[in-house]
């Protein structure tokens, strides 16, 4: 199982996933080969992060797995874990060897030696001394360099060493005991790169002054960039660390940088690690889209050592099981590299959404591409890797870049990818419960769907703010849902109590909505059990007595069943009239159950008149109707049901539209507008208004006062003058109808 890493060090070859031991074999190959008699200074350059401590526990095993008689005896000392404290890694190097050599403890010697430490460190020449010292064990010409304050004089270093008799002594007797066992004894000091400036450059002082007991090998791993500028704040003006460094390490290796494949492979299965981990599956398409992105356009680049990898570890396991089910893994996985280690970059990509995503927004026009163009050219043409990995993230930048490209939008955000603008505001913003809702959580939804009671237990996720991101999940997994029918029952009960359910101003209403997205949940069904799903759906709502919904419904099934357009319903000529029939015995029962009202203010009574006379004949709605219309107020109100009402953006109220010939004609069909008209001259109020002309008509759509606004207001329809308004609408059409059959 893959865990959150503490970038440690591997400590086997088996863990070697970046080819350290050959490196490490060489190494082995060149400390037997040493002349034990001598010592010598090592250095193992690399980075931070890059390795060395690993290539340390390599050569470590392959010096314990050696079967040679006087393999080397090796010790490993921690230079940050001692604190830069020269006495104390002094005494370990002393009681290490000696343990290992003698196989006896190693004691008492601890005070003396801080003692002379203590005397060594405190030792200090005028900036510009010049002092020679041999740092080849008599092995070369000795070289003068420049101390500074960081060296002790060496006469009066020499003074300490003559007169401390017990100190020569343990030299001498630690290098007896070194000969006397036949090995080699390697010190290892790590972690010298972690220490503040002041103690890398006593240390590496102190080294300098112990390093010629024959028969020791040290190897000194660290970043030498880092060492040479810590030393060289300590020295006169003008001299270089980096050449101080180079009086003291005799043999300078350079730990191989790992190769770019090398990485990639680790990379790779870390992530593959973690997808196990959290059950993430990733689509061949995908994996070779993170590849692609990875390795042709340099995002791998960023990846510079094994330390770069345990940070982005980390991160991912976090990030991928939170953003699992809600937004495209190999976005994440992207943009996650990005946010770590290029913040130039994630910063930029946040910001533009508008220059990444939008064909048409409020900041480019529709054919703008040009100063789009120039913005993307200005915004990430700073990095050629930038441009490179952005047109991977976003196609249409590729599109506006070079003309050519396939933007499905519809696409993007079926598979979730961050060039969708709802999964770009999703990633860029902390998921809100309340205005947004998890797509993880649609989905349990939809698997959890064996029977009514378990949606209806699920789908209280669905609320009037969220339904429309829900509904569009729904409509592209619903093959998972298994009771196909009670699902759709279950969304036409959820939006009833919605204050958008049939009111939405320019968007879609709710029950739009989950209308169309019903249509895509029975569109996979067969055919026989799709007509039945339709059927099933009015019984519901007539069971319930809900009419509004019943009506909008059957209008809706109706409309595209018969109508082909974008949006079609796919049934038989049979189906429909079979349709019809139920639809038409639900009607007919509201009407005998005194169900269906002569005025409803959302307008179902006229829908099912409508339909009504439309499945049977205009007669039998006008004897119905007939029983019901008795005054000419009646007459006003059912009119006023036709004509309809609107509403102007940037206004609070809704006002009645004017009364046109398409409206008189539908109004004559579900009844005898002759028969309205009888009614209405029989009414002393407005028998004088048989013979209206046009400039005498009172128009609300196209008020010229805001007398004639106020007169139109839903609401008003007790008024006398909206009541007159409407009388002389309708006499005057009545009038040209007539006419016209003369």
């Amino acid at each position: 199982m893959n865990t959150y890493s503490s970038d440690s060090p591997i400590n086997s070859k088996k863990y070697d996933s970046l080819g350290r031991l050959s490196f490490a074999e060489k190494i082995v190959s060149i400390l037997n080969s040493l002349d034990k008699e001598k010592s010598f200074i090592i250095g193992l350059y690399a980075s931070w992060g890059s390795g060395k401590t690993s290539t340390i526990n390599l050569i470590e095993q392959r010096i314990n797995d050696s079967t040679r008689k006087h393999k080397p005896v090796l010790v490993k000392l921690n230079a940050w874990e001692l604190n830069g404290n020269g006495d104390a890694i002094f005494h370990e190097i002393l009681k290490n060897i000696y343990e290992k050599v003698t196989d006896k403890a190693f004691g008492g010697f601890r005070e003396k030696t801080s003692k002379f430490f203590g005397k060594l460190s405190r030792a200090k020449l005028p900036i510009d001394s010049t002092i020679e010292i041999d740092l080849n064990s008599g092995g070369r010409k000795e070289t003068s360099i420049y101390l500074g304050r960081i060296t002790a004089s060496m006469d009066y270093v020499s003074r300490i060493l003559q007169s401390s008799y017990f100190i020569n002594k343990i030299k001498i007797k630690t290098q007896e005991k070194i000969k006397k066992s036949g090995k080699k004894v390697i010190v290892v000091i790590d972690d010298i790169d972690r220490l503040e400036s002041q103690s890398i450059a006593d240390l590496m002082h102190i080294i300098a002054q112990i390093a010629n007991y024959a028969g020791i090998v040290y190897i000194l791993p660290f970043d030498n960039r880092y060492v040479a500028s810590a030393i060289e704040q300590f020295l006169p003006q003008g001299a270089s660390g980096q050449e101080y460094l180079e009086k003291i390490i005799q043999i300078p290796l350079e730990l191989p940088k790992a190769s770019r494949s090398s990485l990639n492979r680790m990379l790779a299965a870390t992530i593959e690690s973690i997808c196990k981990q959290h059950s993430i599956v990733l689509e061949e398409n995908e994996i070779e889209r993170f590849r692609l992105i990875l390795e042709y356009h340099n995002l791998g680049a960023y990846i510079q050592s094994p330390r770069d990898i345990n940070q982005l570890n980390n991160s991912l396991l976090f990030r991928l099981p939170l953003c699992h089910g809600e937004m495209n893994m190999v976005d994440v996985i992207v943009l996650e590299i990005i946010r770590l280690f290029d913040d130039g970059l994630y910063k930029r990509i946040k910001d533009n959404g508008d220059m990444l995503i939008e064909k048409n927004s409020s900041k480019y026009g529709i054919n703008d591409d040009a100063s789009r163009k120039k913005d993307l050219q200005n915004t990430f043409g700073g990095d050629d890797r930038w441009l490179e990995i952005v047109q991977e993230l976003f196609p249409f930048v590729a599109y506006t870049l070079k003309g050519y490209g396939n933007i499905n939008e519809d696409d993007l955000r079926y598979h979730q990818r961050i060039a969708s603008d709802y999964y770009f505001e999703k990633f860029f913003a902390s998921l809100d419960e309340i205005e947004d809702i998890s797509d993880v959580a649609v989905m349990n939804l939809l698997t959890n769907s064996a029977d009514e009671a378990s949606i209806r237990k699920n789908l209280h996720i669905i609320n009037e703010n969220n339904i429309a991101t829900a509904l569009w999940i729904i409509s592209k997994r619903h093959s998972v849902i298994e009771n196909k029918l009670a699902f759709c029952t279950c969304l036409l009960d959820l939006i009833e109590g919605m204050p958008t359910a049939r009111s939405s101003s320019l968007t879609l209403t709710a029950l739009e909505r989950v209308l169309f997205t019903i249509d895509g949940i029975l569109a996979g069904e067969g055919e026989h059990e799709k007509i039945t799903g339709y059927i099933s759906l009015i019984n519901h709502l007539f069971d319930q007595d809900r009419i509004d919904t019943f009506s909008r419904t059957i209008d809706h099934v109706i409309h595209y069943s018969t109508n082909k357009g974008n949006h079609s319903i796919e049934l038989k000529k049979d189906q429909i009239q079979q349709y019809k029939t139920t639809a038409l015995q639900y009607i007919r029962c509201f009407a005998k159950n005194d169900k269906l009202p002569l005025l409803s203010q959302n307008g179902s009574s006229i829908r099912l008149y409508t339909r009504w006379a439309e499945f049977s004949t205009r007669e039998e709605t006008s004897q119905h109707l007939e029983k019901k219309i008795q005054s000419a107020d009646d007459v006003i109100g059912f009119i006023l049901q036709f004509v309809g009402t609107w509403h102007t953006i940037g206004r609070s109220d809704y006002t009645y539209r004017d009364l046109t010939p398409d409206i008189m004609r539908s109004i004559d069909t579900v009844i005898n507008i002759d028969t309205l008209h009888q009614i209405i001259i029989s009414d002393p109020r407005y028998g004088t208004l048989g013979n209206i002309q046009e400039v005498d008509l009172v128009l609300f759509e196209r008020p010229t006062t805001d007398s004639i606004r106020a007169i139109a207001k839903v609401g008003n329809e007790k008024s006398p003058e909206l009541k007159e308004a409407i009388i002389k609408q309708f006499s005057y059409f009545f009038n040209k109808r007539q006419e016209a059959k003369e």
